[in-house]
């Protein structure tokens, strides 16, 4: 089983909407996919009771069936950061025990060809006053895919992302831009200058309201063996 970390360049860029892209495009192929998404904050009513709305997503999209806390571990009611949700309802959060169980779900050999580990935020979210996002990752050492959010600022955003990932040795597969801002001003120059000068591949786009368009670094990342 292949496993690839999802992560973004900030909140609310589409890390979710990615990973639905992404299973979307490789269930087209028959590949057994699926995410799975450890921390999230916020719930809403749904048919299958409370879920937060990414969650739930990802449970809609999922090309592998799997239970809603199997794919979200940790699940916190108010809609804040997570070290903030988790102290309002009195719990400990610490990268190691998100680390164990996902470790627990990963373990029993889902029947996917790949997964999908969803982030929370971005990588320096914090899961305590000691830790951040980017403890976890680096406990997973799994390859990342950084989602970038096409809108004013995510030069900034994706170079500070993709040198702190460089510094702490976290492997990069590639970026993958996901336009959110369909008005975006020189949406072509900032894409231009990310393929350009960031130096990590370039997996594909993902065109506001549109479907994922993949590059072959990404069709011989996602190949199965």
């Amino acid at each position: 089983m292949q496993i690839a970390c999802i992560v973004g360049t900030d909140t609310e860029i589409g890390k979710t909407h990615s990973c639905c892209k992404i299973m979307e495009y490789l269930g087209k192929d028959k590949q057994p996919i699926t995410t799975i998404k450890p921390i999230a904050s916020g719930v809403d009513p749904t048919e299958y009771g409370e879920l937060n709305n990414d969650v739930y997503r990802l449970l809609k999209s999922n090309t592998h069936p799997l239970a809603s806390k199997k794919m979200n571990l940790f699940c916190f009611k108010h809609p804040v950061a997570p070290h903030i949700a988790a102290k309002m309802e009195n719990f400990k959060l610490n990268s190691q025990l998100v680390y164990n169980k996902t470790k627990s779900i990963i373990d029993k050999k889902l029947l996917v060809s790949h997964l999908l580990i969803e982030g929370v935020g971005g990588l320096m979210v914090p899961l305590n006053n000691e830790e951040t996002y980017l403890d976890l990752l680096k406990k997973w050492s799994h390859p990342v895919i950084v989602v970038v959010g096409m809108k004013l600022g995510c030069l900034n955003h994706t170079l500070l992302t993709v040198n702190t990932l460089k510094q702490h040795n976290i492997s990069i597969v590639g970026f993958i831009a996901n336009q959110i801002d369909p008005n975006m001003l020189s949406y072509d120059e900032n894409l231009n200058y990310l393929t350009s000068n960031l130096d990590v591949p370039y997996l594909g786009t993902i065109p506001y309201n549109g479907s994922l368009q993949p590059t072959q670094i990404f069709k011989d990342f996602f190949t199965c063996k």
